[in-house]
């Protein structure tokens, strides 16, 4: 049973995640005022009803984009200290 609830919990995970890099696609083309949970729902393969199951609104569906999107910063960022050998490497 454990098992179970483990692959439902990182399904659950990866169609949130799914739905935050639609979310951040709808808002580069868009911007944020005329970005609806309808066109994030239209930018992916998902229904409109399929985003309130995952996100209480539009709110949470954007700050879970803005983590994920800070998150890959903070990982390409890391890629660079780890393999730069000098301060000019950095820069």
């Amino acid at each position: 049973m454990a098992t179970t609830h483990r692959t439902h919990s990182a399904k659950f995970a990866e169609r949130r995640a799914e739905l935050g890099e639609a979310a951040l696609q709808t808002l580069a083309e868009l911007g944020y005022a005329r970005t609806s949970l309808r066109e994030i729902a239209q930018n992916s393969e998902f229904s409109h009803g399929v985003l309130h199951y995952y996100f209480t609104d539009k709110l949470d569906l954007i700050l879970c984009s803005v983590r994920q999107y800070k998150a890959r910063c903070v990982m390409h960022y890391d890629d660079i200290i780890v393999s730069a050998a000098s301060f000019d490497d950095l820069m």
